[in-house]
């Protein structure tokens, strides 16, 4: 019992107990356990919490902005540049298609997200920074993966039908309202345990491997076409990353390479064997969104199967070709003005969002700043860290930024680039002494 409690407190409380801890530690909670959509569904107030966010946000950076643990590196200013270079052309061209963009839309909502994204950016560098050159990095990162981990739960738990914050009863979301959200949360936590298991050894090594078919289960549990896709590929892309690796790495890890390869030969196998039981205990709205997932595998492409964004990029990229330069405005690509099947849907992809609204120029940037971390993560000699980087960019470009329009304003994404553009920082550093 002494041991579990000692665990704990080295968990939840750094070793240099200040201010600046306490924030960093009710930041953390506040946006990877979602407590905004919490207090949100229970009372109604949109974005309750953004204003705590922001001052802890500001507190963590005044105190760690003179100190040069890290300076700010080229990819976070090309971030900062990215999002003002975004919201200035795409307000330009806001005011010149004025007339075409949904009155639903609200333009100052928008830039006040995107603001807040740059400052949560920079203040998850400035922490990792710290965590960094202080040795609280893993301390950080377990505590970031407990706060998942207790979002991953919820969403056990509301497959039982104790609570439910969806609109749609037949997935599960947990503390989120959409059920997409959360899946983007399991894969997040699939990157960590991944992670920890190149990482790890022994007892814990085999904690971490048992937690993925509980994942596996928590992302089956949303019926999210997306996250169900996902989830294999990120598995297949970590299989990939240590075979690029297997001369490197060390005997302990090749054995893991071994094991998870044959562990999941099984696993596919057992679940082929036990699909039409499994089929059976659904509902009519879940076998369907399963049948439909399966159909877009199979290379069936339709409004069906791709939940309208078939439709959706078919108006994106007709709206694109008329203002190519420019984009069509901010918010344009939020909820088009162009209804389908009677709603004023959004275009369900980033990529599609920047370029549709801001032009060409952001649109580049933004791709240049993924394939430019994308490569320095590569060359991360910690093959855990490595393992994690990739992974968490796999997850945001495939399921998070390819699949939603939100990716620029999703906070635990905001997050996680600020520790990955930290660490690649601190990496390039270490290279150079």
């Amino acid at each position: 019992m002494h041991s579990i409690f000692v665990g704990l407190s080295r968990l939840f409380v750094l070793h240099k107990i200040s201010y600046l801890n306490f924030a960093s530690f009710f930041l953390i909670l506040i946006i990877f356990g979602n407590l905004n959509g919490v207090v949100n569904f229970y009372f109604g107030i949109v974005a309750p919490l953004s204003p705590i966010i922001l001052l802890l946000c500001g507190f963590i950076t005044a105190v760690l902005f003179n100190k040069q643990y890290e300076k700010e590196s080229l990819l976070l200013w090309l971030f900062t540049i990215f999002y003002i270079l975004y919201l200035y052309i795409s307000t330009i061209s806001y005011v010149l298609n004025h007339g075409n963009i949904y009155s639903g839309n609200n333009y100052l909502l928008t830039v006040r997200g995107y603001l807040s994204s740059v400052i949560i950016i920079l203040t998850f560098y400035k922490m990792t920074s710290w965590a960094l050159h202080n040795g609280e990095y893993d301390r950080m990162i377990k505590r970031i993966f407990t706060f998942i981990c207790l979002g991953v739960g919820f969403i056990l738990i509301s497959s039982l039908g104790i609570f439910q914050f969806a609109i749609d009863e037949d997935r599960a979301s947990g503390l989120f309202a959409n059920p997409n959200m959360a899946s983007a949360l399991v894969l997040y936590a699939l990157a960590f345990v991944l992670s920890f298991m190149i990482q790890e050894s022994g007892y814990r090594r085999l904690f971490y491997f048992l937690m993925i078919p509980i994942l596996f289960y928590a992302v089956f549990l949303t019926f999210s076409k997306a996250g169900l896709i996902t989830f294999p590929l990120v598995l297949l892309l970590y299989v990939g990353l240590l075979l690029l690796r297997f001369r490197s790495i060390s005997p302990s890890q090749r054995k893991l390479f071994v094991g998870f390869m044959g562990i999941s030969v099984v696993a596919i196998l057992l679940i082929g064997f036990k699909f039409s039981s499994i089929v059976d205990q659904l509902n009519w709205g879940q076998v369907l969104r399963l049948q439909r997932t399966l159909a877009f595998l199979s290379g069936e492409f339709n409004e069906a199967t791709t939940s309208e964004r078939s439709t959706l990029f078919a108006i994106g990229f007709k709206l694109i070709s008329e203002h190519p330069i420019l984009g069509n405005g901010l918010t344009s690509f939020h909820h088009y003005d162009i209804p389908v099947n009677g709603k004023h849907i959004g275009v369900h992809n980033t990529f599609l969002l920047i370029l549709g609204e801001s032009g060409i120029l952001p649109f580049l940037l933004y791709l240049g700043l993924i394939v430019s971390m994308t490569y320095q993560a590569f060359k991360l000699k910690n093959t855990a860290v490595y393992v994690f980087c990739l992974s968490i960019l796999f997850i945001y470009v495939i399921r998070v930024a390819g699949t939603a329009h939100t990716a620029l304003d999703d906070r635990i994404s905001n997050c996680l680039f600020g520790v990955i553009l930290a660490y690649l920082a601190f990496a390039k550093s270490k290279c150079k002494d």
